[in-house]
């Protein structure tokens, strides 16, 4: 449903509008970073500390035994029962646990540490699981003195690792957003009208043309559709021209005057695209917005999202708190890395989950039925999944004019599914606030869900190389476990793609945002440990 002028600027002042000359604050608060980290890093230290002590009762439980090791020599060592080996493996997954969350937050943040965590972990596994062994010339109780100072100095080891994590990261303040609102409509090929909010004249919406031809667009979109291995410096010049003719022949001068008064005040600033117009507008990669000097979509304290009109008015979500996972990989098309992203996205989101407040769940297959069995249980159950992370292949299909997901047939082929298949799914789930398509050209796909009314959809506008798609899932999801919310992850998943060195695939993600459900707390804001 199309926007008019006077309906944008309505819009505008009911959803973050401002007066001239007044910086507003964000319609999204931006929760200090220390709220959730402090939980995540306060968890992690009772994990530890409860771990040791379980492996030390579970020690004092299990029979002392001298024997022969694999070498043929007399050693000293417990003899645990087959329910002790069970309990002893127990804690070894959550050792694992503890490492795969603390490893990823010392990746996150380059924080090197003195001695290397994989290696104490696995000697506390070796305590956990009951393997130690020592020479035979040894009491019972000396052996197991011995254990309990071994194990100590690990856990101590361990929790200096934590010690230097609180150290050096640094908690993020609260900070004000500069919020521009755009509204583009198009009249034909070459001209669009454009409204802007906050605006400081005050006359009627300028008529432009766009700086480009619709054949120079195509030829743009045709070198960079497929990502190529080039290094960033030999692909960037283009994009910097073609993004710093938008920003000064479309977006001038009110977009400079808006980003010159944020960074004057260290605010933020947010864009917000409203693009109502036929395809071709939305086919503009306006992500590559370049002022001059950056590119602003991987600037830092810069947002930019696509708003969608929706007649839809969907139950708003409150919290992340449940995510479904689909891996869609038919055996008819290429391979994805389904597997080492699900395991990233596990590792991203592990403070979360262990702090109980998240729970990730993966699809059994990658069948549009088993998706909506899962739905249906989660909503029976009284805990419904807040968000859908799809991992596989979209397409534009040229001859039914459609957008498409693939999902695994009944005989393991592609089964490709349009709106119309997929939408009455989604609709049965009003709790769905978050999808995000981690899927080759499923823009179209995503504006479609948007106008449905699911409030926030995160998809790729180009082809995208697996290893780019889950560098952008794994800082995506870290970001949003830091507080940050999806615009602020979305920006970080950009930024992560931009210091690749090899291709531009950090113009790929977009953000499509539901615009009529935008005046609630949502899966949109960021959130504190207690998920408030």
């Amino acid at each position: 449903m199309p926007l008019q002028t006077d309906e944008f600027l309505r819009f505008v002042r009911i959803f973050g509008g401002a007066p001239q000359n007044q910086v507003p604050r964000s319609v999204y608060p931006i929760i200090p970073m220390s709220s959730v980290w402090s939980a995540v890093l306060q968890k992690l230290r009772v994990e530890l500390a409860s771990i040791a002590r379980d492996t030390t009762s579970l020690m004092n439980a299990t029979a002392f035994r001298r024997g022969r090791s694999t070498r043929g020599t007399t050693i000293a060592k417990l003899d645990p029962t087959p329910a002790q080996q069970i309990a002893g493996s127990r804690l070894q997954e959550r050792l694992m646990q503890w490492h795969t969350v603390t490893g990823g937050i010392l990746k996150r943040h380059s924080i090197s540490t003195p001695v290397r965590l994989r290696y104490l972990v696995d000697e506390a596994i070796v305590c956990a699981r009951l393997e130690r062994q020592t020479r035979a010339n040894i009491t019972s109780s000396q052996w197991r003195r011995e254990f309990k100072e071994e194990l100590g100095a690990l856990e101590a080891e361990l929790a200096r690792i934590l010690d230097v994590i609180d150290t050096t990261v640094q908690h993020t303040a609260a900070r004000t957003t500069e919020i521009v609102d755009v509204l583009i409509t198009e009249i034909d090929e070459q001209q669009i009208r454009v409204t802007m909010t906050p605006a400081t004249n005050t006359s009627a919406p300028p008529i432009v043309y766009l700086p480009f031809t619709p054949t120079e667009l195509d030829l743009l979109i045709q070198k960079y559709q497929t990502p190529r291995p080039d290094r960033p410096v030999d692909l960037s010049a283009s994009l910097a021209e073609f993004g710093h003719a938008l920003y000064r022949d479309v977006l001038s001068p009110e977009l400079p005057r808006s980003l010159d008064r944020a960074r004057s005040s260290g605010s933020d600033l947010q864009l917000r695209l409203h693009l109502e117009g036929g395809v071709r507008l939305h086919h503009i990669p306006w992500e590559v917005l370049h002022d001059g000097n950056e590119f602003l979509a991987v600037a830092r304290g810069i947002t930019i999202a696509r708003h969608v009109a929706s007649e839809r008015n969907r139950s708003d979500a409150t919290s992340l708190r449940r995510v479904l996972i689909t891996i869609s990989n038919p055996k008819t098309l290429s391979p994805l890395q389904a597997g080492v992203e699900h395991d990233r996205l596990k590792a991203a989101l592990g403070g979360l989950e262990m702090l109980g407040l998240l729970q990730i769940d993966v699809a059994t297959d990658g069948s549009r039925n088993t998706l909506r069995r899962m739905l249906d249980t989660a909503d029976e159950s009284g805990r419904p999944y807040d968000a859908w992370h799809y991992i596989g292949h979209a397409r534009f299909n040229e001859e039914l004019k459609r957008s498409e997901l693939a999902f695994v047939g009944d005989d393991g082929s592609d089964h490709w599914v349009g709106e119309l298949e997929l939408l009455p799914l989604l609709h049965a789930h009003p709790s769905l606030g978050l999808v995000v398509l981690n899927a080759c050209n499923s823009l179209a796909f995503a504006q479609v869900l948007a106008t449905s009314g699911i409030p926030a959809i995160v998809a790729m506008q180009f082809e995208i190389t697996n290893e780019a798609a889950i560098a952008f899932s794994e800082e995506l999801y870290a970001s949003l476990i830091e507080g940050h919310d999806i615009l602020g992850a979305v920006n970080d998943g950009r930024r992560a793609l931009f210091c690749r060195t090899r291709g531009v695939e950090w113009m790929t993600p977009v953000l499509v945002l539901s615009t009529l459900l935008r005046s609630k707390p949502s899966l949109l804001h960021s959130r504190d440990p207690e998920g408030r």
